[in-house]
């Protein structure tokens, strides 16, 4: 959860220095990541209490109560881990977790002998999508644009993502 935090308001940090916005990020947590019902609560507390139009959820079955609460209020919803694109329309995105191929590129590195050990930062930048496809085909042709190329400087390194310390790279 706190990776997915800190990744979507450096994102939105990277928004608002290319744009000369000051869009704010506003953080909850549900204290709970199996309780939809104090999801939804939690969801609804932060478009009523603090207006904010869309949330980015990151919290297993809870969020699935985001994203009811969400869809109830009209607000813009970003699921986490998995495409949640059918499960409302107001998920217009979604932050893949592909433990797929992570597993699938792992298990071949120890076929191959180049297994290294130990905790690892895997993302973009090693190959790993990062959305689902049915999301990119939704944008119009100049968001597309601006996600390749922002994809492409994180695979090059010139946008560097937050990285944990003692992790191999």
């Amino acid at each position: 959860t706190r990776r997915y935090r800190d990744g979507y308001m450096a994102g939105v940090e990277y928004a608002n220095e290319q744009n000369g916005t000051s869009v704010e990020v506003q953080v909850a947590y549900t204290g709970d990541d199996q309780d939809p019902v104090k999801g939804s609560e939690t969801a609804i507390l932060m478009i009523e209490e603090y207006g904010v139009d869309i949330i980015f959820q990151s919290a297993s079955l809870s969020g699935l109560g985001v994203i009811s609460a969400c869809a109830e209020k009209g607000v813009a919803c970003i699921g986490a881990d998995d495409w949640q694109g059918d499960v409302d329309p107001c998920v217009f995105w979604s932050v893949l977790k592909p433990f797929d191929q992570v597993l699938y590129d792992e298990g071949m590195s120890v076929v191959e002998g180049t297994f290294v050990p130990g905790d690892k930062n895997l993302g973009a930048a090693q190959g790993l999508a990062l959305y689902d496809e049915r999301d990119f085909e939704k944008l119009d042709a100049d968001l597309q644009q601006q996600v390749t190329e922002i994809v492409e400087k994180i695979k090059a390194g010139e946008i560097v993502l937050a990285a944990d310390e003692n992790v191999v790279q």
